[in-house]
């Protein structure tokens, strides 16, 4: 399967001091391109923001059939 995954992120602090994290990119897949956002929050001081918002959204994407040429 052929693919391109593109994205941006970014993260901070919400007011109660809660993490926030987004991604926000694009996937080509069989010269078709899909868009999407994804925004995290947790009160959980030990979640790994970082590396869960990519491993999240890769989750989600390939459960749309993404990544195994379905798309």
């Amino acid at each position: 399967t052929s693919y391109k995954l593109s994205y941006k992120t970014g993260g901070g602090q919400n007011k109660l001091g809660h993490s926030i994290g987004w991604i926000v990119g694009w996937i080509e897949e069989n010269r078709h391109v899909y868009f999407f956002v994804n925004l995290l929050k947790t009160d959980n001081p030990s979640f790994d923001m970082k590396k869960e918002r990519l491993e999240l959204t890769r989750d989600i994407l390939k459960r749309y059939g993404f990544f195994e040429g379905k798309m």
